[in-house]
């Protein structure tokens, strides 16, 4: 006996909020529970807080050049594209805004203990959007950008350091970096 496959059909853009967006200039993209007043809170899902629902994963609703800044801090892992959504930055967000990231280390706990995380990161994983731009444009990829920023998150000084090496874990959590869109 074979269960039917059952698709749940993706949420289309929705403003949730009775907010004024727009006098906001900054994005908080795939917030969840994360809120920001002095932002525009965008998530899959209406929870609390949130001002609009989309699926990041197909155009984001919003006009060229409208922020100054966009947060992505751990949403980067759920997407299957890491071109489209950075070209999707690159579009909304004004010359010199900035985009603030930040994502789970390859080999780090926290990379591999969401089933939902399909992109896994290192230090090089930004290099074609901005250092390596010229080498990687063909790939369509819009830029380019200029790295501000890059720092690693790390283990508490306490752990474990044997067992993480019996686990196959690196020390290293996250990456976190800024990227200024030049064009």
């Amino acid at each position: 006996m074979s269960w039917p496959t059952v698709r749940h059909p993706l949420p289309k853009s929705e403003i949730v909020t009775a907010r004024d967006l727009d006098i906001l200039n900054k994005l908080n993209l795939g917030c969840g529970l994360d809120i920001h007043a002095d932002m525009i809170n965008l998530d899959l899902h209406p929870l609390p807080g949130v001002d609009i629902t989309h699926d990041i994963n197909s155009p984001w609703p919003f006009t060229a050049a409208r922020f100054t800044e966009i947060h992505a801090n751990h949403v980067l892992e759920h997407c299957p594209s890491l071109i489209f959504q950075m070209n999707q930055a690159h579009r909304v967000l004004k010359p010199k805004g900035v985009l603030f990231i930040s994502v789970p280390w390859f080999s780090g706990q926290w990379a591999h203990g969401d089933p939902q995380h399909i992109h896994f990161f290192d230090h090089n994983s930004f290099t074609p959007f901005a250092q390596g731009y010229d080498r990687y444009k063909h790939y369509g990829i819009k830029g380019p950008w200029l790295e501000l920023s890059k720092t690693f998150q790390w283990e508490p000084p306490d752990v474990d350091l044997n067992w993480l090496r019996e686990m196959g874990f690196s020390r290293c959590l996250g990456i976190a970096i800024a990227l200024q869109r030049q064009s």
